[in-house]
């Protein structure tokens, strides 16, 4: 028994040495079969939705594509040895919590999402927290991040690891069109019905996102300011007056009794002096977007 359990201890101590393609390939199968649920049971949806006849070898061909180019990215974005396990810890976290995310509430990472994240606050992230979200991330980002870091990478030398790289990503991304191109019109069809079913990839949809809004957010000149009624005056003998702004940005009108709702949604605010605004559009359903947007005069 204890020669059993030593066996065990010397298991789980030992840091297994894996090759780093060998890496790259278990993360994007990680990726790709784990972290993109969401995407899947979109996929299942359209498949038991009965509306088109798809081909069985085009529904093998999905994950298969999917992860073959799922592989060139993680080539892509590991160029060098010493960044796999950062970037792959990195992404490993960040795409369990996009994995909650999108799997339980819906959310897609586009540009609009990955600013409001940005400009979110501390009460409102924690509002996001619960014994699931957290465990997702244990679960799907700290164990695998461990078992990443312990891991012992073999590189070839210099020159043949950028050969091995250059052969891999070109070989995946043959597959990838072979995997493709004889369902081309499955896939256009997919595409042309559903175009925000390629912003649920993970997690390739937020590292897009997060490129474009680091690239406007720090590299792209922002317009001068020019300040708004500046010629305002105050009337003379005028009485003081307060005004407090109720901004419901993300809200919809149709369920403010305010606005007309049959139902007493505006109960606590009734009795009091309130003008509901029924000239006010929002451009968004996101605050760093929405609020921005309604306090200025932008027509975009």
């Amino acid at each position: 028994m204890q020669g059993f359990l030593k066996q065990i201890k010397t298991f789980l101590i030992r840091r297994p040495r894996v090759h780093y393609l060998a890496v790259t390939a278990l993360l994007s199968a990680f990726f790709t079969l784990v972290s993109n649920a969401a995407f899947w049971r979109h996929v299942r949806t359209l498949v038991d939705s009965g509306t088109h006849e798809w081909p069985l070898l085009f529904l093998v061909s999905v994950p298969l594509a999917f992860f073959f180019l799922m592989f060139v990215l993680l080539l892509t974005l590991c160029l060098y040895k010493w960044l796999i396990k950062p970037v792959g810890c990195l992404l490993l976290l960040s795409c369990a919590a996009a994995t909650y995310a999108t799997y339980s509430y819906g959310i897609i990472f586009d540009g609009n999402m990955i600013s409001n994240i940005a400009e979110t606050n501390a009460d409102e992230a924690a509002s996001y927290l619960s014994p699931a979200s957290i465990g997702t991330v244990l679960i799907l980002g700290v164990l695998p991040s461990i078992l990443l870091v312990r891991a012992e990478i073999c590189y070839p030398p210099f020159i043949k690891s950028w050969l091995e790289r250059l052969g891999a990503a070109a070989l995946s991304l043959s597959l990838a069109v072979l995997c493709i191109f004889p369902f081309y019109q499955q896939y256009s069809f997919i595409g042309r019905d559903n175009k925000n079913m390629n912003r649920e990839i993970l997690p390739a949809s937020y590292i897009y996102s997060a490129g474009n809004y680091a690239f406007s957010r720090f590299l792209v000149k922002e317009a001068p300011y020019v300040p708004l009624g500046s010629d305002a005056v105050k009337a003379p003998n005028a009485k003081p007056r307060v005004l407090f702004l109720v901004l419901g940005e993300t809200a919809r009108s149709a369920s403010y009794s305010a606005y007309g709702y049959d139902r007493p949604t505006n109960q606590f605010t009734d009795a009091e002096r309130v003008i509901a605004f029924r000239d006010m559009t929002s451009c968004g359903t996101a605050t760093a977007y929405s609020v921005p947007c309604m306090f200025s005069n932008l027509t975009v």
